[in-house]
């Protein structure tokens, strides 16, 4: 080969080796060298980097590249380049540690390098031959300040370092607390409450308006003693600020014991005009707030409650004792039940603590019947002994005659009347109650002394012109049970009623009074009979159907008192007034005006006028002038009349005219009346 040739080819290689140096080392244009896809760029714990996310602390940064080029093992570094506003606020570089990197894990940041703010992040990627690729992520907020709490407030906060107490009746309390973050919002704000030391509990805020956070809480669920309330507030970088509390006290209501237990005693007729001494212990469970005296609350079997208070019979710290002796006379008969309150100075209350008892004057009712009771010559006779307890105590020992069993029979003879032995029965207050049945041997009569069960079995007694008693050993319900009074001097003729359920030992007493109790208020009307109708304890006021009044009034009353037939009601006291009952006039006997009134229930009564009296009708003036006329001639038919010597009447002419005088002025009388009160209507 020529020597010229080997020296172009020469020339060659140098001039493209030239060329390729060149263009490497000072030719380099951006992207040429190799193409960057940078991905998978991420904070440990919150992910991927997005716009708006919020960092603080110390961060871990992963990133890995895809580089689509021939030099990718020559990648040098990764710089992370944190600005603010397009200034640069700080770099932070990570090289290359092996030959092929592509991937840069767990590379740690603290951001507390940076200042607060919002940042954009641009991740720039150089390779050997300084080919370089970007990123930008924009919006990321460095957040390392803890959120601002003050203002923390609720219901009666202390205006003093006074201790600040709360009851169990204080109910809700309202907690209000400022909370707020320079750079983000907050995720939550809680209250935490440590429960008196037991186990503490969180409540949720709810932000009312800007920065005011408030939550309700009822504090009759807490422990009693001191508590603490904290405040813990957190922020979407999350910053928590729990530097801020308030206490306050927590009193729950006090412990009631009972010492001698009066429950489920019975007290007799004897016993219960008595002194009884009930004994209660209290003692505050959170020893605070004073307790000076109680309150027994008897419910007087039901009835009209009233209240006994009881100072503290010792001057112990906060175990107290409190006695209340009491004559139990006054209180009705029936099942009683006394509850206790104790109040603190903090308005806990406890009357949750009752005990009861009976009060029983009522001996049980004894019935004896004698079968047949109209026996023939050498008839057997078996007369057998019940007892019913017409009280609230119950039967303790059963009915029995003397010789211990509750039947006794007896062989008809002779004609007189024979008495059983005495029957006699005890209940769980004490009472005893006695009776006897009787026969008679005779064919023609006789009848038992004993009593049989329903309303038509009532046994009555009464006394004239003051009461009349009827008591029945049951009244089954649907049934009608009457009681009635002999004579018209108590002024009712019957009282009937029905129940709803069976009933046992059932009485009802009508009786005349001669005045009103004087603590009733006083009756505005005429009045012209006072009635008091009382009952059983067994059945009350709800029990009763339909019960009804019939009473009778003497016209005399009414024409007396210049009153019409319609004037006339019957009154009934209940709750301290005075009411005028729903009264229908029945019939006119001629001596008695008869009516009958419903009643929802029964105590006192007076049969009086109405409130509003009307007066005669004319149909009744008229009715009073032809009665009046009427007496007047029978009076003048009368014996006495003169008489001749031969026995003859002597009737003159003037004896006549006098009569006929009378009548025509009595009829003139009468037209005069009906038509002044006609008029009057009018």
């Amino acid at each position: 080969m020529k020597k010229s040739t080997i020296s172009g080819l020469l020339f060659v290689i140098l001039v493209l080796f030239g060329a390729y140096f060149v263009s490497a080392t000072f030719l380099y244009v951006p992207g040429l060298g190799a193409n960057f896809t940078v991905s998978n760029i991420s904070e440990a714990g919150i992910g991927a980097f997005t716009a708006g996310e919020n960092l603080s602390g110390t961060i871990a940064i992963n990133a890995s590249f895809v580089v689509n080029g021939t030099h990718n093992n020559h990648l040098t570094n990764v710089t992370y380049q944190w600005n603010q506003s397009q200034l640069i606020i700080l770099n932070t570089t990570v090289r290359n540690t092996s030959r092929n990197q592509s991937d840069f894990i767990n590379t740690s940041f603290d951001t507390t390098l940076l200042p607060d703010g919002l940042y954009n992040i641009t991740i720039l990627v150089i390779n050997f031959s300084n080919s370089k690729n970007t990123t930008t992520i924009e919006g990321i907020t460095i957040d390392n300040s803890n959120p601002k709490v003050g203002n923390l407030t609720y219901n009666l906060t202390p205006t003093s370092t006074a201790e600040v107490r709360y009851s169990i009746s204080t109910s809700t309390l309202m907690f209000n607390v400022t909370a707020h973050d320079n750079l983000t919002n907050l995720t939550s704000v809680l209250f935490e409450f440590d429960n008196a030391s037991y186990t503490p509990f969180n409540v949720t805020a709810t932000l009312k308006v800007k920065n005011n956070w408030s939550a309700a809480y009822n504090v009759s669920t807490l422990r009693g003693g001191y508590h603490t309330v904290k405040v813990i507030a957190r922020d979407f970088a999350g910053n928590v600020n729990q530097t801020i509390n308030t206490s306050f006290f927590v009193n729950t209501p006090p412990n009631v014991t009972i010492i001698n237990s009066t429950s489920g005693l019975n007290f007799s007729a004897t016993e219960a005009k008595r002194n009884h001494t009930f004994n209660v212990s209290v003692t505050n469970r959170t020893t605070k707030g004073n307790i000076s005296s109680i309150v027994f609350q008897f419910n007087n079997a039901s009835g009209t409650d009233f209240n006994r208070t009881v100072f503290r019979s010792n001057k112990t710290a906060y175990g107290r004792f409190f006695l209340l002796s009491y004559n139990i006379s006054s209180l009705d008969e029936g099942a009683h039940t006394v509850t206790i309150f104790a109040n603190d100075t903090l308005a806990n209350v406890n009357k949750s603590v009752s005990f009861s008892f009976t009060v029983d004057r009522t001996a049980p009712l004894i019935s004896v019947s004698c079968l047949p009771d109209s026996p023939s010559e050498g008839v057997d006779v078996e007369c057998t002994c019940t007892a019913t307890d017409t009280g609230d105590s119950g039967i303790k020992i059963a009915a029995l005659f003397g010789h211990g069993t509750a039947t006794e029979s007896f062989k008809a003879s002779g004609t007189s009347e024979v008495s059983s032995s005495v029957c006699s029965s005890t209940d769980y207050a004490g009472n005893k109650g006695t009776g006897s049945g009787s026969f008679t041997p005779t064919a023609a009569s006789g009848g038992s002394g004993g009593s049989s069960g329903g309303s038509g079995g009532g046994i009555s007694r009464a006394a004239a012109g003051n009461f009349k008693k009827t008591t029945w050993n049951s009244i089954n319900a649907g049934e009608i049970a009457t009681v009635e009074p002999d004579n018209g001097v108590i002024g009712v003729s019957k009282v009937s009623f029905g129940l709803k359920e069976k009933k046992w030992g059932v009485w009802m007493k009508v009786a005349k009074k001669d005045s009103i109790p004087s603590e009733f208020k006083p009756f505005g009307n005429k009045a012209h009979k006072i009635i008091e109708i009382t009952k059983s304890l067994s059945i009350k006021e709800g029990d009763f159907v339909s019960p009804t009044i019939d009473i009778k009034v003497e016209k005399s009353w009414v024409n007396d008192n210049n009153l019409g037939r319609n004037d006339v009601a019957l009154h009934r006291y209940h709750d301290s007034v005075w009411n005028q009952l729903e009264t229908e006039f029945v019939k006119d006997d001629g001596t008695y005006l008869h009516y009958s009134a419903k009643t929802p229930g029964f105590s006192y009564f007076i049969i009086g006028t109405k409130d509003q009296v009307s007066g005669k009708t004319a149909e009744e003036v008229a009715e009073a002038a032809a009665e009046a006329m009427a007496l007047e001639e029978a009076s003048e038919e009368a014996p006495g009349r003169d008489m001749g010597a031969d026995g003859d009447e002597l009737v003159g002419a003037e004896s006549n005219l006098t009569r006929n005088i009378v009548i025509v002025l009595a009829v003139l009388i009468v037209i005069a009346v009906a038509a002044f009160l006609m008029k009057r209507r009018k």
